[in-house]
C-alpha cells in the first residue's frame, strides 16, 4: 500500500489490505501507485448492491468504490494522479464514505482524478438530506468497584436474576432472550428490520445483521439480545456484543485503540436498538438501556460502549444513554459523546473536459 490509511472513526474506510489480493485478477479495478482506487462494489461486501439496484440513481449500471483517501495521499491537498487516462477510468457512479469533517478533501480528490482523465464528476446524494449523515457515539462506563475480568453478558444476567433484580421472560419488563423464550424471534426480527431501515436495510452500507446473525445473539457467549415486553408482547429489542471485531464494516484498528490504557480493556458494540413505532412514547429505550447498564454494574466491569445513530436516533438515543447511566448514581460513571460522523457520497462520472464548475463537486448529501 502506498500510505498508512487514516483511522478517523468506527466505520471502515477504503480497501482493507486483506482484500487487495482478491482484486488482482479483476481487470475492472483501477490501480494508481499500487493502490486500488476504483473497485467494483461487489468486492467490498459491506456496500449494498441491493440498494444501488433499486435506488434510481444515475450510473448504477457500473458502481465503483472510490478511495478518495488514497487519492489525496498521492498528492496531499490536490489528489493529483499523474498518468491517469480516460480509458483507465470508467464512468458511472463512484461512491465513497467520507468523515463529515473531510468532505472538501474528498470532493477535490475525486474531481481531480476525473478531470485528469477528461471526465467530469458530478456529486449526487445517495440518501435524502435528513438521512445522509450517520453518526457514532461512545460512552466510557466505569463502575464503583472494578473487577478485572472479561465481560460475560449472560453470567451477569444470571446474577441479576439470582439476586431478584431481574426476571426471566418478564411479560412487563426487560429480559434476556434465550432458547425457548416465549417471544418469537420472527417478531423481533421484523421489528429490527423495520426500525433499522434508514440506517442499514435501505442504505448504501450493509451495516446490518443478516437473519442468521441476528438469531445467533440468542445463544452466543459474547452477544446478547435484551427484549422489553408490555402485556407479554415485545415492544423493544436491543442487541449488544462484547466482540466488536466480528462486525466487518467496523475499523478494527479504531476499536483496538479504544482499549489503550487508561481506557477500559472491554469494548461493546450495539448494532441495533429497535422499538415498535406505536411504542416509542413509552420510554422503552430508556428501560432497555438502564437494564444493560445494570448488567455492567452487576459484573463490576469498566467498559466502552459504541453505538451508531441515524438522522432520527441521534436526536434522542445519546441523551437517553446518558440518563440510563446517571440513574445508577455513584455506582456507574460515564459521559456519552460523538466520536465520528460520515456522509455517504456519490459522484456521477461522465465524459467531459476540465474541472467541473466551481461548487459542483460539493453539492449533494451533507
Amino acid at each position: 500500500m502506498i500510505h498508512e490509511r487514516r483511522c478517523t472513526g468506527p466505520l471502515r474506510l477504503g480497501v482493507p489490505d486483506e482484500f487487495v489480493a482478491t482484486l488482482e485478477e479483476d481487470e475492472r479495478v483501477v490501480w494508481l501507485g499500487g493502490t486500488p482506487v476504483l473497485v467494483p462494489i461487489e468486492h467490498l461486501p459491506w456496500w449494498s448492491g441491493r440498494f444501488f439496484g433499486s435506488s434510481g440513481l444515475p450510473g448504477t449500471s457500473d458502481v465503483r468504490y472510490c478511495d478518495w483517501d488514497a487519492l489525496t495521499r498521492l498528492d496531499p491537498g490536490h489528489g493529483s494522479t499523474d498518468g491517469a487516462r480516460a480509458d483507465d477510468l470508467p464512468g458511472g457512479l463512484w461512491v465513497c464514505e467520507v468523515p463529515d469533517d473531510q468532505l472538501d478533501q474528498a470532493d477535490r480528490a475525486v474531481a481531480a482524478l476525473a478531470s485528469q482523465a477528461g471526465r467530469s464528476a458530478r456529486a449526487v446524494p445517495l440518501l435524502d438530506d435528513e438521512e445522509a449523515v450517520e453518526e457514532y457515539y461512545a460512552t466510557m462506563l466505569r463502575v464503583e468497584h472494578h473487577l478485572d475480568r472479561p465481560f460475560d453478558l449472560r453470567a451477569s444476567w444470571r446474577e441479576l436474576v439470582d439476586a431478584g433484580a431481574a426476571r426471566e421472560a418478564d411479560p412487563d419488563g426487560p429480559s434476556l432472550m434465550f432458547p425457548g423464550h416465549p417471544v418469537a424471534l420472527d417478531e423481533l426480527w421484523q421489528m429490527y428490520a423495520d426500525t433499522m431501515g434508514v440506517l442499514s436495510l435501505d442504505h448504501p452500507i450493509e451495516a446490518v445483521l443478516q437473519r442468521e446473525e441476528f438469531d445467533g445473539f440468542v445463544t452466543s457467549e459474547r452477544d446478547a439480545m435484551l427484549v422489553l415486553c408490555s402485556g407479554g408482547a415485545p415492544i423493544s429489542v436491543a442487541l449488544v456484543s462484547s466482540d466488536p471485531n466480528r462486525f466487518e464494516w467496523l475499523d478494527q484498528r479504531w476499536i483496538d485503540a479504544l482499549r489503550t490504557p487508561p481506557a477500559p480493556r472491554e469494548v461493546a458494540f450495539v448494532p441495533g436498538i429497535a422499538t415498535r413505532i406505536d411504542s416509542r412514547m413509552k420510554g422503552s429505550i430508556l428501560e432497555l438501556l438502564t437494564s444493560f447498564t445494570r448488567l455492567i454494574v452487576q459484573w463490576s466491569t469498566d467498559i466502552t460502549v459504541v453505538f451508531p445513530c441515524n438522522n432520527l436516533s441521534r436526536n434522542y438515543t445519546p441523551r437517553i444513554s446518558q440518563r440510563a447511566s446517571e440513574q445508577l448514581g455513584d455506582r456507574l460513571r460515564g459521559r456519552v459523546h460523538k466520536v465520528a460522523g460520515y456522509v455517504h457520497r456519490g459522484y456521477v462520472v461522465e465524459p467531459g473536459r476540465g474541472q467541473p464548475e466551481p461548487g459542483a463537486a460539493g453539492q449533494g448529501s451533507e
